[in-house]
Formats: C-alpha cells, sequence, structure tokens
C-alpha cells in the first residue's frame, strides 16, 4: 500500500513510467542533475549522471531488450527528503523474478538521487541501510 505523501506517489508514477517506458514521463520527475544508480544488468553501467545520463541509461535498456518491470508494493517517505521503495521485477509469462528495493532522494517535487537494488528489502533495516 503507497502512502499518501506526495513524494511516495512521486515515486509510484516514476515507476509506472518505467513500466511503459515512458521516457519522458520519467525525465519529469528527476532534476536535471539527477544521480542515477540503475539495477546491475548486464550491459548497464553502474551510475549515470542528469537527464541525458538517464537518456543513455534508457537507450542501452532498449537496445539489450530488458524488458523486466517493477511490482512496486511499497513507497515509504523517510527523514530529509527520502522515499524507500521496495517490490519485486517481473517478465513476461514471470511474474515474480526476485525482490527489488530502492532509495530516492529528493529536492522538492524532483528525484536527485534513485539506487536501486536486487537484494531482498526486508534486510535493508535490520542492517541499518535506511532509518
Amino acid at each position: 500500500m503507497l502512502p499518501p505523501g506526495s513524494q511516495g506517489r512521486i515515486v509510484s508514477r516514476w515507476v509506472d513510467a518505467f513500466n511503459a517506458r515512458d521516457l519522458e514521463a520519467m525525465l519529469a520527475d528527476l532534476a536535471a542533475d539527477v544521480d542515477f544508480r540503475p539495477l546491475r544488468l548486464s550491459g548497464i553501467a553502474a551510475s549515470y549522471r542528469g537527464q541525458d545520463g538517464v537518456r543513455e541509461w534508457f537507450a542501452q535498456l532498449t537496445e539489450l531488450r530488458h524488458e523486466h518491470r517493477i511490482a512496486l508494493h511499497e513507497a515509504r517517505e523517510l527523514a530529509e527528503g527520502r522515499v524507500f521503495a521496495a517490490g519485486s521485477l517481473s517478465l513476461a509469462g514471470v511474474s515474480d523474478l526476485g525482490p527489488f528495493w530502492a532509495l530516492y532522494r529528493f529536492d522538492g517535487e524532483l528525484i536527485v538521487a534513485a539506487a536501486q537494488y536486487l537484494t531482498d528489502p526486508d534486510m535493508v533495516e535490520p542492517l541499518g541501510l535506511i532509518r
């Protein structure tokens, strides 16, 4: 269940745009100098800087035919303009490939940093990775 806060809704909207492969809608929620660290998939770099970097990442996803989708189960607002998101990845015909979590940092209504991980989100809090 997603929280009523605006930043949680923005993360949900960003994930929906990603799942629809709508680059322009994704960029609308990102700061011009966003620090983006996507899932570490084959052929994808560890980080991308700015909206041009996100465009480069998106082009690589398309070229490599990475067609995964994110099923978002939670987008929880934290202190200091951060949102913790958790869910799972899916492909056509395979509904649950594994867990996914991400941490988004905001400045106002724009995402200024995003880091995505392919690990169990239930381990994030016990390890002290978010507060």
